[in-house]
């Protein structure tokens, strides 16, 4: 057992840090194995942390339908464990697969239900990455005005939680806002704002995603 259990933590190191590297389907096949593992040592909470990890593969592979199957068996889990941290991250990504899906109803109940419970559990991170979100919502809802309102509430909350990624996905959501509103001035400062800390960060996607934004002003 001590045997099987070394190894599957192993599995779970390797393939997370093959998807970091991009190696997506190495990576996927390491974590599963992790995954069987665990489930055959009843070990819940490992093979949570596990399928989380496999299910962010998924979305940055573009396959948001899986992850967001798979996010969903996770939060089911979680909340039968009673495990509240975990399910505000959880939620988030369930919102992000959804936002990616264009799902907005489902996006916004995520979301809403992350900010929910990091308020009950004083997470200022969890509720600053939630209203994030719901602002991308209104956002695609045609709602730039309560986008912006939501941000100005997210990014008091940012500061107190240095996360340089995060107020990069604010100030993104903030210049689509402001381009809805025909502020565009205000607008190019925000997402070149965002653009310098998603470099920094190495987030080519999320870079990929200002850049589309300015193309379309």
């Amino acid at each position: 057992i001590f045997h099987d259990e070394m190894l599957a933590l192993s599995l779970f190191s390797r393939g997370y840090l093959l998807g970091v590297m991009g190696d997506y389907a190495s990576g996927l096949i390491e974590l599963r194995r992790a995954d069987a593992l665990f489930e055959k040592l009843k070990k819940p909470l490992h093979s949570m942390t596990t399928l989380n990890s496999i299910a962010t593969l998924y979305n940055r592979m573009g396959d948001y339908v899986q992850a967001r199957h798979i996010y969903t068996r996770a939060l089911t889990a979680q909340r039968a464990a009673g495990l509240q941290r975990e399910q505000v991250v959880t939620l988030h990504n369930l919102g992000r697969a959804n936002e990616n899906l264009h799902d907005w109803d489902a996006a916004r109940t995520a979301f809403a239900e992350s900010l929910d419970i990091s308020r009950k559990i004083n997470y200022v991170r969890g509720e600053a990455y939630a209203m994030r979100g719901l602002a991308a919502v209104a956002n695609a809802l045609g709602d730039p005005e309560g986008a912006l309102d939501t941000l100005d509430n997210a990014e008091v909350l940012q500061k107190q939680v240095p996360d340089a990624r995060l107020r990069a996905q604010i100030q993104l959501a903030r210049g689509i806002s402001l381009h809805k509103l025909q502020r565009l001035p205000e607008a190019t400062a925000a997402l070149e704002a965002a653009l310098v800390d998603f470099r920094q960060a190495d987030a080519r996607s999320e870079e990929r995603r200002v850049g589309k934004e300015c193309r379309s002003r």
